[in-house]
């Protein structure tokens, strides 16, 4: 081999692309994929080739895919003919640009649809996966008018959490799930346009830190999943300073590892600690009567329920037994999401301005039963431990052991949580 020969050939390897579209350029070991790779007509070409058919790959049924991968084999091997041919390119150029016009004819309505191939699918949800609260921020949609279903026209907004969209024309849109709803039960849902297309994400919890699934509404209202994700909660227990028995109390405390969708984990189940040993849980039982007109009439309703549990003990620890009752409160949230929350007995001294004790009772389980109650999920009660009374309040990255004590709330125990994201399936 001549000395120019050498450099002309040395010269076009240092200049080859590392990767063309459907292969690996330092990988390339015929005269055809050389070619392609030293030739940037050629190369892009391979590039929008390959793009074509990965996305019709993924959109056609598992029954046709086989015959399809087969008939780009067939196209290959044709291809790879232009080896005999006296103009390489010309002929390389060819046949790309065949086969790339029989795809588009061919399968000219799959390639119209925005459907996100599975690679781009897998790139999406790692992302997501890395920093939920950062991509989602990066990502999501301000307006209330987009293209929800990825089909060419904007919709409004009707409802959100239970999604129903409109049309121009005034058409009501509401997405056909393509999925087990029981397989998922979300809390939160936030659209979001990635990539020129609209995805919904929903997440385990309100404040949008855990995904759950990611998925995609196509040109015929049909929602599937993308993808879904685990979230590992680690939780560690606090003590608080200054405040007596706080350290051995907490270390009493068993801290809790949550993986999303556990179906062995439940928070009516948690803490396991609680039971007749150090920390002994302060149990309601049922009364034949509580002599209590005014909590039959408050509590009777479609919100409330009367349970007629009471217990008597000094939840204060000020020296007095208190006589509390248990009451259900019933939530439209949901499967779960009932709260049962402690209130005193007392009829007459809840008709009057509520007594600071009062009000302390209602702080420590975070509500106002005139306005407001729990966090769904929120499952808290009286503990006793070493002769007097703490109170669980345990929910959702939340776990505190507090104490009222001299018309105050203590702190004993605060947790903290980190929650870890993976991405459990790429189902796209």
């Amino acid at each position: 081999m001549n000395i120019l020969l050498k450099i002309l050939i040395f010269s076009i390897l240092i200049t080859l692309p590392i990767y063309a579209a459907s292969f690996d350029c330092k990988k390339a070991s015929t005269s055809i994929e050389k070619t392609v790779c030293a030739d940037n007509m050629l190369n892009d070409l391979d590039e929008q080739l390959s793009y074509k058919f990965n996305a019709i790959k993924n959109l056609l049924p598992k029954d046709k895919v086989y015959v399809f991968i087969k008939e780009q084999r067939k196209w290959l091997k044709v291809r790879n003919q232009c080896n005999t041919k006296n103009n390489l390119v010309d002929c390389i150029k060819t046949n790309y640009q065949k086969r790339s016009n029989i795809l588009e004819n061919k399968y000219k309505q799959l390639l119209s649809l925005k459907v996100p191939s599975h690679n781009e699918a897998e790139e999406i949800c790692n992302n997501i996966a890395k920093n939920p609260n950062l991509f989602i921020q990066k990502h999501k949609i301000h307006k209330n008018n987009f293209d929800i279903n990825n089909d060419g026209i904007t919709e409004k907004i009707i409802k959100y959490n239970t999604p129903a969209y409109e049309t121009p024309e005034g058409k009501q849109i509401i997405p056909k799930y393509a999925y087990e709803w029981k397989d998922y039960w979300p809390s939160g849902l936030i659209s979001l346009q990635i990539n020129n297309k609209v995805f919904q994400l929903r997440t385990y919890d309100s404040s949008l830190k855990q995904p759950l699934f990611l998925s995609y509404i196509d040109h015929e209202n049909y929602e599937m999943v993308v993808c879904d994700f685990n979230n590992t909660t680690v939780e560690n227990v606090i003590p608080a300073n200054n405040i007596q028995n706080s350290y051995e109390l907490c270390s009493t405390v068993d801290t809790i590892t949550i993986v999303t969708g556990d179906p062995n984990f439940s928070f009516k189940n948690y803490p396991s600690y609680l039971g007749e040993g150090p920390l002994a849980h302060i149990k309601f039982n049922p009364t034949l009567d509580v002599n209590s007109s005014y909590f039959e009439h408050k509590y009777n309703n479609k919100w409330y329920s009367y349970k007629n549990k009471e217990a008597s003990f000094d939840f204060d620890n000020d020296g007095k037994i208190d006589e509390l009752i248990k009451i259900k409160h019933s939530s439209s949230d949901g499967r779960l999401c009932d709260v049962v929350y402690i209130d005193e007995t007392d009829s007459n001294n809840m008709k009057k301005t509520l007594t600071n004790s009062r009000k302390l009772l209602l702080n420590i389980q975070e509500l106002n039963i005139n306005s407001s109650y729990p966090d769904c999920g929120t499952h808290s009660g009286f503990f006793e431990y070493k002769g007097e009374v703490y109170y669980e309040e345990l929910g959702k990255h939340k776990h505190n052991i507090l104490q009222i004590k001299d018309n105050k709330i203590s702190t004993i125990c605060k947790s903290s949580f980190k929650t870890i994201t993976s991405v459990k399936n790429v189902k796209y």
